[in-house]
């Protein structure tokens, strides 16, 4: 009999071998695509008054070699800005569809009735078919309520799954925009009908169900997405990335659970237990090792004996008053380099549980007297727009990741006995850290469009060098660039000598004695940027 982790592991194996063969099919569709408007493999473009395209055709080319000059600045050549706008494409389809079969294998896809765009959205289906039948359940309500429009055009069928996909698209993108929103940049160019079909026969036949349920899903499809990235900067380049995306690629690595438990119990486990050591985190027996753990309930018990569990949390305020807690919604996670956003999704069971304790215990010592939500069914909507933070320099890591916290989300409403439709997430604190270098006649266009609008020129001008030589590195540096610390400089240096000419030595009054010197002297120099400005 097979083991829940031995079942994991299997689905594992049968994805790494068919994430290579569904890529292969998409980009290949994306390839003949990309020709067919006139941009050839290698990133070679036909002019475009040299073709005979239809005005649809023609706009999706202009729009798509405005994409190819951006990655082409981006990568350094225009092979590479080919391949990474084919690739991209082609991600970003594979990851939709690959959402929605998520959703449904977990019934998590709930959708407004066709024909009744202000209906209660109920559960359906678009990627799984009905049993028995060549369409899904949305798609065949879908058709019943389009009347002739699914009919008798020779490409009804072509029309009926765009006008589906779309639909789903528009909805989710309510709750998530980096994934799902049909009017980005990589979805002006849709794959072939063929290709869909394809793709979505893959989907339903070659992996169990369960691959589709398992928590890592999204990120070994990520994984395995890259290994013949992986693989050609190794040959080729002996391992050193050349590239922001190549960078990104070499530095993507699966952290084991026990690994992410560790590191959030000891950090946002460990601060809470400082506020409430009456914690129901806190474990009442000694943990179990990694490979005899059944479950990874929210409970800190990987916490490392001698690091603070004797402390408590103090906390002085900007009014100078000592509080002992924060509230569960104003504590941030940041993942600088957050990649799927597996710490994240384990964070959020933490957080889940802290925000039950604070209605659990409101108004008693050591608890706040209301609650950051009074509300069960608002608490997963409320961590994954206050307390979970992410950033990355792969924007195919921050579409995963987007989609696998509103999978946690939902799982988790529903765990707790609520509907899908009642965690509505409106954003997520997910960022690309990329950038592309457009030159210094950029910089000084920059320059020139904003002058007169605000300050002097002098200190205009050197607060837009020090901020465009900030992010000159960004897509390698990500989250370790430092901008404020510049731009902190560059002020402080120009209302110094402004001050000094314009004869401003005195302050208002002296900051607060309780204050440590360096906290006095910011505020002296706050004051006096005040001064300088005003």
């Amino acid at each position: 009999m097979m083991t829940g982790q031995n079942i994991l592991l299997e689905s594992k194996d049968k994805v790494k071998a068919w994430v290579p063969k569904v890529r292969k099919v998409v980009e290949e569709d994306i390839a003949a695509q990309l020709e067919r408007l006139g941009i050839r493999p290698g990133g070679k473009a036909v002019p475009i008054e040299k073709m005979s395209l239809a005005d649809e055709a023609k706009s999706i080319r202009i729009r798509l070699q405005a994409l190819l000059d951006r990655e082409t600045l981006s990568e350094g050549n225009v092979k590479r800005g080919y391949e990474a706008v084919r690739r991209e494409i082609a991600y970003t389809f594979l990851n939709r569809l690959l959402g929605l079969k998520c959703m449904e294998s977990r019934r998590l896809l709930y959708l407004t009735p066709p024909g009744n765009p202000d209906g209660i959205p109920e559960e359906t289906e678009i990627i799984t078919p009905v049993p028995g039948q060549a369409k899904s359940r949305y798609l065949r309500d879908l058709r019943a309520a389009g009347g002739s429009r699914y009919k008798y055009a020779t490409d009804a069928e072509e029309i009926l799954l765009r006008d589906g996909l779309t639909a789903a698209f528009r909805q989710i993108t309510k709750e998530i925009r980096i994934l799902f929103d049909p009017d980005h940049e990589y979805s002006y160019l849709w794959p072939t009908h063929a290709c869909l079909l394809r793709i979505i026969e893959m989907i339903n036949n070659d992996l169990p169900v369960d691959a589709y349920r398992a928590r890592d899903f999204l990120g070994w499809v990520y994984q395995f997405f890259n290994r013949e990235e992986k693989k050609k900067v190794r040959d080729e380049n002996k391992g050193i990335p050349q590239t922001s995306y190549q960078l990104a690629v070499m530095n993507q690595f699966y952290t084991p659970p026990w690994i992410v438990k560790t590191l959030v119990d000891n950090t946002l486990g460990r601060l809470w237990l400082q506020m409430h050591p009456d914690s129901s985190l806190k474990a009442k027996e000694p943990p179990p090792l990694p490979e005899e753990r059944t479950s990874w309930e929210p409970v800190a018990d990987y916490l490392v004996p001698g690091t603070g569990e004797k402390l408590l949390y103090k906390r002085l305020t900007d009014q100078g008053e000592v509080q002992d807690f924060k509230k569960a919604r104003d504590i941030a996670l940041l993942d600088p380099a957050c990649g799927t956003m597996h710490f994240g999704q384990y964070a959020f069971g933490l957080f889940y549980r802290m925000y039950e304790e604070e209605i659990e215990n409101a108004g008693r010592k050591g608890w706040p007297e209301e609650p950051s939500e009074k509300d069960r069914r608002d608490v997963s909507k409320a961590i994954v727009e206050n307390n979970l933070f992410g950033i990355d320099i792969d924007p195919r890591a921050i579409q995963i990741a987007s989609l696998g916290l509103l999978l946690t989300a939902k799982e988790a409403t529903i765990q707790h006995g609520y509907g899908p439709a009642d965690a509505r997430i409106t954003r997520t604190n997910l960022v690309v850290a990329n950038a592309v270098n457009l030159g210094e006649d950029h910089l000084r266009t920059l320059i020139e469009r904003v002058n007169g609008r605000f300050g002097s020129l002098e200190i205009k001008e050197r607060l837009f060098k020090t901020i465009w030589n900030n992010l000159q590195h960004l897509g390698e540096l990500g989250s370790l660039v430092q901008v404020h610390e510049g731009v902190a400089k560059v002020i402080d240096e120009w209302v110094e000598r402004q001050a000094y000419e314009k004869g401003i030595t005195a302050f208002l009054k002296e900051p607060a004695e309780q204050l440590d010197l360096y906290s006095r002297e910011r505020v002296k120099q706050y004051r006096l940027k005040r001064q300088v400005l005003e």
